[in-house]
């Protein structure tokens, strides 16, 4: 490979682990984890480019594992209480703050 052409190249020194961390419905840590990564728990998280997003929840009592939850890709969460999850919707003309009730 010529040096001019790996010269352009870039390597990460790392991917992140957790793409995000909220405390949600269903009294969850709800953790979004880094692309490729996974375990025994959960398979691993597919390219953001596909149409949803995963979050792996844990239980706040002795934070076992709970299950993944996926949400649209236009979705992303930032906040929650009980029952409800808000965020910003990118999927519509302009980005908008949406407030959705989640049913477990």
């Amino acid at each position: 490979m010529p040096e001019e052409l790996l010269s352009m190249l870039r390597f990460p020194d790392k991917f992140p682990v957790v793409g995000r961390v909220f405390l949600g419905p269903g009294e969850a840590l709800w953790v979004q984890r880094g692309i490729g990564v996974g375990d025994e728990l959960a398979p691993p998280v597919e390219p953001p480019d596909l149409p949803f997003l995963a979050f792996d929840l844990f239980s706040l009592d002795g934070y076992a594992y709970v299950g993944t939850v996926k949400l649209d890709n236009g979705f992303q969460p930032m906040a929650g209480n009980d029952t409800q999850l808000a965020g910003v919707d990118t999927g519509t003309l302009a980005p908008t703050v949406r407030v959705v009730e989640v049913v477990f």
